[in-house]
């Protein structure tokens, strides 16, 4: 096998990417991604809802074809919405016809691929998905129950300051670690690369120029209160057209991180879980 698709089942959308061996190392394509909120409503009854699954199936549906008329194998994941799910079962069935092979991560292997991936072994990883975070070391995963998607669920951003003190308080009740932090700190996903952007003033995506840069939370903090001030005019913004109506409330994820456990800066990251499961494949199959 040298050359293989990846399909990430994620709990804000659904990504597709190709990964090549070659003599120098893996090649990968640009990711393509399909927003279909398949963790939304999570956080009222854990259970998926009915058009969020459909519109998820039509996507992996999508994706798994263009591998076969590439004709090379297609694996997928799946991450923490169908992981939490009561009813992930009904989703697997749904997805059987596609026959391709779904592995549910746990939350700690979730963040260990993009660890892998991003960290290249030092350091500490902040994951933030749609229905769940992680915090990674060398030494250490774990996985936590919150992420954009979800958050978006546990109450409206209405007041800003309100609001953050509201999430800031459910925050405190679930993240605890036992273990240190160390530096560098790399932060991957939808959520911190598109702050990252943001803080560039970026306009349109360029993941290139993330090079030897970081930001603060004082520069995040800054962002967020003028992502605030725009209220629906998000929806305009070129990088936002995604997630406009989530990405306040990754934001209030990452700044309370940033503060917790005192993070002078962080490093965003386009090489996440889907290249790290890619190493992993390829390392099974020798």
């Amino acid at each position: 096998m040298d050359k293989l698709a990846i399909i990430d089942i994620g709990s804000n959308s659904i990504r597709y990417m190709t990964a090549e061996l070659s003599k120098g190392g893996l090649l990968f394509s640009d990711k393509l991604l399909c927003t279909t909120r398949l963790g939304e409503g999570l956080l009222s009854n854990g259970l998926l809802k009915r058009e969020p699954m459909l519109n998820s199936y039509k996507a992996i549906a999508d994706f798994s074809n263009m591998a076969r008329l590439s004709k090379i194998p297609c694996y997928a994941y799946a991450t923490s919405a169908v992981r939490d799910a009561k009813n992930r079962n009904e989703f697997l069935e749904l997805l059987s016809p596609l026959n391709i092979s779904v592995e549910v991560l746990s939350g700690e292997d979730e963040g260990r691929y993009a660890f892998l991936a991003a960290n290249e072994g030092t350091g500490t990883l902040i994951d933030i998905g749609g229905a769940s975070s992680q915090i990674v070391t060398e030494l250490a995963s774990k996985s936590f129950p919150i992420g954009c998607v979800r958050a978006k669920d546990f109450c409206p951003i209405d007041d800003f300051n309100s609001a953050r003190l509201s999430l800031f308080r459910w925050f405190d009740e679930v993240y605890k670690l036992s273990y240190s932090l160390e530096p560098p700190f790399t932060g991957v996903g939808g959520t911190i690369t598109t702050l990252g952007a943001l803080i560039q003033g970026q306009t349109e995506f360029d993941g290139d120029r993330f090079l030897n840069f970081s930001f603060t939370a004082a520069e995040l903090d800054s962002v967020l209160i003028d992502l605030h001030s725009m209220g629906s005019r998000r929806k305009d913004h070129p990088l936002l057209k995604r997630r406009h109506d989530v990405i306040l409330y990754g934001g209030l994820i990452l700044a309370y991180l940033l503060e917790r456990y005192k993070i002078p800066s962080l490093r965003p990251s386009t090489s996440d879980g889907m290249e790290g499961y890619a190493y992993k494949l390829f390392n099974s199959a020798r």
